[in-house]
Protein backbone atom coordinates (compact mmCIF):
# COMPACT_ATOMS: atom_id res chain seq x y z
CA UNK A 1 0.00 0.00 0.00
CA UNK A 2 1.34 3.43 -0.96
CA UNK A 3 0.86 6.39 1.36
CA UNK A 4 1.96 10.02 1.24
CA UNK A 5 2.68 11.72 4.55
CA UNK A 6 2.80 15.51 4.31
CA UNK A 7 4.86 17.01 7.11
CA UNK A 8 6.40 13.56 7.49
CA UNK A 9 9.72 14.86 8.78
CA UNK A 10 8.07 16.63 11.71
CA UNK A 11 7.56 15.45 15.26
CA UNK A 12 4.27 13.59 14.77
CA UNK A 13 4.88 12.81 11.11
CA UNK A 14 8.17 11.03 11.78
CA UNK A 15 6.48 8.73 14.31
CA UNK A 16 3.76 7.89 11.77
CA UNK A 17 6.35 7.24 9.06
CA UNK A 18 8.35 5.04 11.40
CA UNK A 19 5.31 2.87 12.17
CA UNK A 20 4.29 2.79 8.50
CA UNK A 21 7.64 1.31 7.52
CA UNK A 22 7.35 -1.31 10.26
CA UNK A 23 3.98 -2.24 8.72
CA UNK A 24 5.64 -2.52 5.27
CA UNK A 25 3.84 0.44 3.74
CA UNK A 26 5.45 2.11 0.74
CA UNK A 27 5.95 5.60 2.21
CA UNK A 28 6.65 8.91 0.51
CA UNK A 29 7.29 12.00 2.61
CA UNK A 30 6.44 15.55 1.50
CA UNK A 31 7.97 18.27 3.66
CA UNK A 32 9.32 21.77 3.12
CA UNK A 33 11.63 21.34 6.14
CA UNK A 34 10.68 24.67 7.66
CA UNK A 35 10.37 22.77 10.95
CA UNK A 36 10.87 19.13 9.91
CA UNK A 37 14.12 17.34 10.65
CA UNK A 38 15.82 15.32 7.91
CA UNK A 39 17.56 13.14 10.51
CA UNK A 40 14.18 11.79 11.65
CA UNK A 41 13.40 10.08 8.34
CA UNK A 42 15.26 7.53 6.24
CA UNK A 43 14.73 4.57 3.94
CA UNK A 44 11.85 6.17 2.06
CA UNK A 45 11.29 8.70 -0.70
CA UNK A 46 11.58 12.29 0.57
CA UNK A 47 10.25 15.21 -1.47
CA UNK A 48 11.21 18.74 -0.48
CA UNK A 49 8.02 20.46 -1.63
CA UNK A 50 6.03 23.35 -0.18
CA UNK A 51 2.26 22.90 -0.50
CA UNK A 52 1.96 26.56 -1.45
CA UNK A 53 3.85 25.72 -4.65
CA UNK A 54 0.78 24.46 -6.52
CA UNK A 55 2.72 23.65 -9.71
CA UNK A 56 5.13 21.39 -7.84
CA UNK A 57 2.26 19.72 -5.98
CA UNK A 58 0.47 19.12 -9.28
CA UNK A 59 3.58 17.52 -10.78
CA UNK A 60 3.88 15.25 -7.74
CA UNK A 61 0.41 13.78 -8.21
CA UNK A 62 0.82 13.54 -11.99
CA UNK A 63 3.75 11.18 -11.51
CA UNK A 64 2.68 9.08 -8.52
CA UNK A 65 -0.37 7.30 -7.19
CA UNK A 66 -1.13 6.98 -3.49
CA UNK A 67 -3.75 4.86 -1.80
CA UNK A 68 -3.95 7.25 1.16
CA UNK A 69 -2.68 10.71 2.04
CA UNK A 70 -1.98 11.54 5.69
CA UNK A 71 -1.94 15.32 5.82
CA UNK A 72 -0.01 16.79 8.74
CA UNK A 73 1.85 19.67 7.08
CA UNK A 74 0.81 22.85 8.92
CA UNK A 75 1.99 25.52 11.30
CA UNK A 76 0.74 24.96 14.83
CA UNK A 77 2.00 27.66 17.21
CA UNK A 78 -1.07 29.37 18.71
CA UNK A 79 0.83 32.48 19.82
CA UNK A 80 2.48 32.85 16.42
CA UNK A 81 -0.89 32.49 14.70
CA UNK A 82 -2.22 35.46 16.69
CA UNK A 83 0.78 37.60 15.74
CA UNK A 84 0.76 36.57 12.07
CA UNK A 85 -2.68 35.26 11.08
CA UNK A 86 -2.19 35.87 7.35
CA UNK A 87 0.74 33.47 7.30
CA UNK A 88 -1.34 30.81 9.06
CA UNK A 89 -4.27 31.13 6.68
CA UNK A 90 -1.96 30.93 3.67
CA UNK A 91 0.11 28.01 4.94
CA UNK A 92 -2.61 25.90 6.58
CA UNK A 93 -5.64 26.66 4.41
CA UNK A 94 -4.27 27.45 0.94
CA UNK A 95 -1.67 24.69 1.25
CA UNK A 96 -4.39 22.18 2.10
CA UNK A 97 -6.56 23.36 -0.81
CA UNK A 98 -3.64 22.89 -3.21
CA UNK A 99 -3.06 19.39 -1.90
CA UNK A 100 -6.68 18.26 -2.09
CA UNK A 101 -7.24 19.89 -5.49
CA UNK A 102 -4.33 17.93 -6.96
CA UNK A 103 -5.56 14.73 -5.33
CA UNK A 104 -9.02 15.09 -6.91
CA UNK A 105 -7.60 15.94 -10.33
CA UNK A 106 -5.61 12.73 -10.25
CA UNK A 107 -8.35 10.50 -8.85
CA UNK A 108 -6.89 10.04 -5.36
CA UNK A 109 -9.74 10.26 -2.91
CA UNK A 110 -8.64 9.15 0.57
CA UNK A 111 -7.21 11.60 3.09
CA UNK A 112 -6.60 11.57 6.84
CA UNK A 113 -6.41 15.14 8.07
CA UNK A 114 -4.49 16.30 11.12
CA UNK A 115 -6.97 18.56 12.89
CA UNK A 116 -6.91 19.99 16.39
CA UNK A 117 -8.82 20.42 19.62
CA UNK A 118 -8.25 24.13 19.02
CA UNK A 119 -11.36 24.17 16.83
CA UNK A 120 -13.53 23.90 19.98
CA UNK A 121 -12.27 27.14 21.48
CA UNK A 122 -13.24 27.52 25.14
CA UNK A 123 -15.91 24.84 25.70
CA UNK A 124 -18.42 25.06 28.53
CA UNK A 125 -18.40 21.32 29.25
CA UNK A 126 -15.87 19.21 31.15
CA UNK A 127 -15.29 17.05 28.06
CA UNK A 128 -15.87 17.84 24.40
CA UNK A 129 -17.53 15.46 21.98
CA UNK A 130 -17.18 15.72 18.24
CA UNK A 131 -20.52 17.49 17.88
CA UNK A 132 -19.68 20.12 20.51
CA UNK A 133 -19.84 23.75 19.44
CA UNK A 134 -16.88 24.87 17.33
CA UNK A 135 -15.75 28.36 18.27
CA UNK A 136 -11.97 28.70 17.83
CA UNK A 137 -10.40 31.56 19.76
CA UNK A 138 -7.18 31.80 17.77
CA UNK A 139 -6.27 31.83 14.05
CA UNK A 140 -4.59 28.41 14.26
CA UNK A 141 -7.84 26.76 15.37
CA UNK A 142 -9.79 28.69 12.75
CA UNK A 143 -7.56 27.39 9.95
CA UNK A 144 -8.12 23.80 11.05
CA UNK A 145 -11.88 24.26 11.17
CA UNK A 146 -11.96 25.81 7.67
CA UNK A 147 -10.12 22.81 6.22
CA UNK A 148 -12.42 20.39 8.05
CA UNK A 149 -15.50 22.07 6.58
CA UNK A 150 -13.96 22.04 3.13
CA UNK A 151 -13.30 18.30 3.40
CA UNK A 152 -16.82 17.63 4.61
CA UNK A 153 -18.30 19.55 1.68
CA UNK A 154 -16.17 17.57 -0.75
CA UNK A 155 -17.33 14.30 0.77
CA UNK A 156 -20.93 15.43 0.43
CA UNK A 157 -20.50 16.38 -3.24
CA UNK A 158 -17.82 14.07 -4.67
CA UNK A 159 -16.48 10.56 -4.29
CA UNK A 160 -14.00 11.80 -1.72
CA UNK A 161 -13.32 10.11 1.63
CA UNK A 162 -11.86 12.02 4.54
CA UNK A 163 -11.18 11.40 8.20
CA UNK A 164 -10.44 14.36 10.44
CA UNK A 165 -8.49 13.39 13.54
CA UNK A 166 -8.67 16.09 16.19
CA UNK A 167 -5.47 15.97 18.20
CA UNK A 168 -5.41 17.07 21.78
CA UNK A 169 -2.01 17.77 23.42
CA UNK A 170 0.66 15.44 22.07
CA UNK A 171 3.77 14.49 24.02
CA UNK A 172 6.38 11.80 24.48
CA UNK A 173 9.12 10.43 22.26
CA UNK A 174 10.52 7.24 20.78
CA UNK A 175 13.99 7.12 22.26
CA UNK A 176 14.89 3.78 20.63
CA UNK A 177 14.44 5.25 17.15
CA UNK A 178 15.78 8.64 18.21
CA UNK A 179 12.74 10.72 17.29
CA UNK A 180 11.00 13.28 19.47
CA UNK A 181 10.16 16.96 19.79
CA UNK A 182 12.96 19.11 18.39
CA UNK A 183 12.19 22.73 17.62
CA UNK A 184 14.21 25.92 17.41
CA UNK A 185 11.49 27.64 19.42
CA UNK A 186 9.73 25.31 21.84
CA UNK A 187 6.12 26.13 22.68
CA UNK A 188 4.86 22.94 24.33
CA UNK A 189 4.50 22.70 28.09
CA UNK A 190 6.16 19.35 28.78
CA UNK A 191 9.47 19.91 26.94
CA UNK A 192 9.69 23.48 28.26
CA UNK A 193 9.20 22.17 31.80
CA UNK A 194 11.73 19.35 31.44
CA UNK A 195 14.31 21.61 29.83
CA UNK A 196 13.97 23.99 32.78
CA UNK A 197 14.80 21.10 35.12
CA UNK A 198 17.78 20.08 33.01
CA UNK A 199 19.06 23.67 32.95
CA UNK A 200 19.95 23.72 36.65
CA UNK A 201 16.29 24.06 37.55
CA UNK A 202 15.79 27.30 35.67
CA UNK A 203 12.43 28.87 36.53
CA UNK A 204 9.52 27.32 34.71
CA UNK A 205 6.93 29.93 33.77
CA UNK A 206 3.29 29.10 34.41
CA UNK A 207 1.14 31.16 32.07
CA UNK A 208 -1.60 32.30 34.40
CA UNK A 209 -3.23 30.81 37.51
CA UNK A 210 -6.64 32.50 37.38
CA UNK A 211 -8.38 30.20 34.93
CA UNK A 212 -11.74 28.69 35.82
CA UNK A 213 -10.25 25.35 36.83
CA UNK A 214 -9.68 23.42 40.05
CA UNK A 215 -6.28 25.00 40.76
CA UNK A 216 -6.39 28.06 38.49
CA UNK A 217 -4.08 26.69 35.78
CA UNK A 218 -5.08 25.46 32.34
CA UNK A 219 -6.25 21.86 32.06
CA UNK A 220 -5.29 19.84 29.01
CA UNK A 221 -5.64 16.30 27.71
CA UNK A 222 -2.29 14.70 26.86
CA UNK A 223 -1.72 11.78 24.49
CA UNK A 224 1.52 9.91 23.76
CA UNK A 225 2.75 10.40 20.20
CA UNK A 226 3.03 6.63 19.69
CA UNK A 227 -0.63 6.17 20.60
CA UNK A 228 -1.53 9.01 18.24
CA UNK A 229 0.45 7.43 15.41
CA UNK A 230 -1.32 4.10 15.95
CA UNK A 231 -4.70 5.81 15.50
CA UNK A 232 -3.78 6.83 11.94
CA UNK A 233 -3.44 3.22 10.85
CA UNK A 234 -6.74 2.42 12.49
CA UNK A 235 -7.98 5.36 10.40
CA UNK A 236 -6.72 3.80 7.18
CA UNK A 237 -8.61 0.63 7.99
CA UNK A 238 -11.70 2.71 8.77
CA UNK A 239 -11.57 4.60 5.45
CA UNK A 240 -11.08 1.37 3.51
CA UNK A 241 -14.55 0.27 4.63
CA UNK A 242 -16.50 3.55 4.60
CA UNK A 243 -17.03 6.33 2.07
CA UNK A 244 -17.79 9.43 4.07
CA UNK A 245 -16.46 12.32 6.15
CA UNK A 246 -15.90 11.58 9.82
CA UNK A 247 -14.36 13.57 12.65
CA UNK A 248 -12.83 11.85 15.68
CA UNK A 249 -11.20 13.17 18.86
CA UNK A 250 -7.81 11.74 19.77
CA UNK A 251 -6.83 12.24 23.38
CA UNK A 252 -6.60 10.31 26.62
CA UNK A 253 -9.99 11.39 27.92
CA UNK A 254 -8.28 12.67 31.09
CA UNK A 255 -7.37 16.26 31.91
CA UNK A 256 -4.30 17.46 33.79
CA UNK A 257 -3.62 20.94 35.12
CA UNK A 258 -0.21 22.57 34.85
CA UNK A 259 0.40 21.88 38.52
CA UNK A 260 -0.44 18.20 37.96
CA UNK A 261 2.02 18.10 35.06
CA UNK A 262 4.64 19.58 37.37
CA UNK A 263 3.87 16.87 39.96
CA UNK A 264 4.35 14.16 37.32
CA UNK A 265 7.66 15.72 36.24
CA UNK A 266 8.80 15.69 39.86
CA UNK A 267 7.98 11.96 40.12
CA UNK A 268 9.71 11.08 36.86
CA UNK A 269 12.86 13.16 37.35
CA UNK A 270 13.00 12.93 41.15
CA UNK A 271 13.67 16.66 41.14
CA UNK A 272 11.88 19.68 42.53
CA UNK A 273 10.57 22.25 40.04
CA UNK A 274 11.38 25.92 40.36
CA UNK A 275 8.29 27.71 38.98
CA UNK A 276 6.81 31.18 38.79
CA UNK A 277 3.46 32.47 37.57
CA UNK A 278 3.47 34.95 34.68
CA UNK A 279 0.81 36.54 32.51
CA UNK A 280 -1.54 34.15 30.66
CA UNK A 281 -1.11 33.69 26.93
CA UNK A 282 -3.67 35.09 24.53
CA UNK A 283 -5.88 32.47 22.95
CA UNK A 284 -5.55 29.82 25.66
CA UNK A 285 -8.83 28.17 26.74
CA UNK A 286 -9.35 27.20 30.38
CA UNK A 287 -9.91 23.50 29.72
CA UNK A 288 -9.73 21.11 26.77
CA UNK A 289 -10.38 17.44 27.48
CA UNK A 290 -11.56 14.90 24.91
CA UNK A 291 -14.45 12.52 25.02
CA UNK A 292 -12.88 9.61 23.10
CA UNK A 293 -15.85 7.24 22.92
CA UNK A 294 -16.16 7.67 19.15
CA UNK A 295 -12.50 6.70 18.67
CA UNK A 296 -13.13 3.57 20.71
CA UNK A 297 -16.30 2.69 18.80
CA UNK A 298 -15.33 3.63 15.25
CA UNK A 299 -11.59 3.01 15.18
CA UNK A 300 -11.34 0.34 17.88
CA UNK A 301 -8.62 2.52 19.37
CA UNK A 302 -7.72 3.70 22.86
CA UNK A 303 -4.48 5.16 24.23
CA UNK A 304 -2.16 2.82 26.09
CA UNK A 305 0.28 5.19 27.78
CA UNK A 306 -0.40 7.39 30.82
CA UNK A 307 0.92 10.84 31.72
CA UNK A 308 3.99 9.53 33.55
CA UNK A 309 4.91 7.47 30.47
CA UNK A 310 4.59 10.56 28.30
CA UNK A 311 6.80 12.62 30.57
CA UNK A 312 9.29 9.79 31.16
CA UNK A 313 9.92 9.26 27.43
CA UNK A 314 10.14 13.04 26.93
CA UNK A 315 12.69 13.24 29.74
CA UNK A 316 14.86 10.52 28.18
CA UNK A 317 14.65 12.28 24.82
CA UNK A 318 15.61 15.68 26.20
CA UNK A 319 18.58 14.20 28.06
CA UNK A 320 19.64 12.41 24.86
CA UNK A 321 19.45 15.65 22.85
CA UNK A 322 21.45 17.55 25.47
CA UNK A 323 24.23 14.96 25.28
CA UNK A 324 24.66 15.26 21.51
CA UNK A 325 24.61 19.08 21.38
Amino acid sequence: MKILVTGGAGYIGSHIVNKAKLKNFDVTILDNFSTGNISFVKDCEILNIDLLDSNNVERLFNKRKFDYVIHLAAKSDVAESIINPKFYYMNNVVGSLNLVNSMIKNDMNNIIFSSSAAIYGNPDTSKVIESSKKNPINPYGSTKLIVERFLKNLTDSYSFNSLSLRYFNVGGANILDKIGELRNKENHVIPILLKSILSNNKKFKINGDKYKTKDGTCIRDYIHVDDLADAHFKGISYLSKRSRFQEINLGSGVGFSIYEIIDSAKRVTNTNVNSTVVQPRRGDPDMLVADIQRAKNELDWAPKKDIDSIISSSWEWIKFCSNIN
